[in-house]
């Protein structure tokens, strides 16, 4: 028992350290989320909250500025900024294209990312394996990959971003959503705006709607666009 106190005790300095410095936070499991939170209690009427974040990525050399797995527990993240990821190391190529990210979900539950902004990262955004999470009224900018993607996840909600400006140098796509019919989450009304990119695929089901794609461009052309054939109605200019 005395052991197990002192790797709580010591969980507990680690968690409270990392969350005051404002370096990538790592969470794994609802315990350490909620040492890691600013405030709440992890439920649906108290959520945690993690906010006013300035997580500067650069020689960081982490997964993301915030990777949150394998946690079911309510929580917030919210006007957080996440950049330079895309400078935490040197010449990055293809395979190391899924580190240095923004943002990292994997298996989360009952999660919302609000009002945050991404930028300058290899990647904007990647969850995967979640369900129930809301990403609403975020800012991914200037990142070198994806802006958003969303993977084999369920009853999600991607609305109301703004992807704007990345740049994908091996002239991948910006997938706003990758799940399936089956899976039935909402991605619309995010504005996919003057990024570089060589061809925009919108994949999902029909709650893939409303989504503006503008003026994005590749080698001096415009972009290539491809909607699969369940997804809604979107706008393309």
């Amino acid at each position: 028992m005395k052991r197990i106190a002192e790797s709580l005790s010591v969980m507990v300095f680690v968690a409270c350290f990392l969350c005051s410095c404002n370096g990538p936070m790592i969470i794994t499991g609802n315990l350490l989320l909620k040492f890691m939170s600013d405030r709440g209690t992890g439920t649906a009427a108290d959520p945690y909250i993690i906010e006013n974040k300035e997580i500067d990525m650069t020689g960081k050399n982490a997964n993301a500025g915030i990777q949150l797995q394998y946690t079911t527990a309510y929580v917030v993240i919210r006007n957080c900024h996440i950049f330079n990821g895309v400078y935490a190391q040197n010449n990055l190529n293809e395979n190391d294209r899924a580190d240095n990210l923004g943002i990292l979900f994997q298996n989360v539950k009952n999660a919302t990312i609000d009002n945050c902004k991404i930028e300058y990262n290899n990647m904007g955004m990647w969850l995967e394996g979640c369900h129930a999470v809301t990403v609403k009224n975020c800012r991914v900018l200037n990142n070198r990959y994806r802006g958003i993607y969303l993977m084999d996840s369920s009853n999600c909600d991607i609305e109301d971003n703004e992807v704007h400006s990345s740049s994908t140098e091996y002239g991948d796509d910006i997938l706003l959503n990758t799940n399936f019919k089956k899976f039935m989450s909402v991605c619309q009304y995010n504005d996919v705006k003057y990024n570089e990119t060589k061809k925009i695929h919108l994949m999902g089901n029909e709650y893939t709607r409303y989504n503006y794609i503008i003026g994005n461009t590749w080698e001096g052309g415009p972009s290539e666009h491809y909607q699969d054939s369940h997804v809604g109605e979107n706008y393309y200019y």
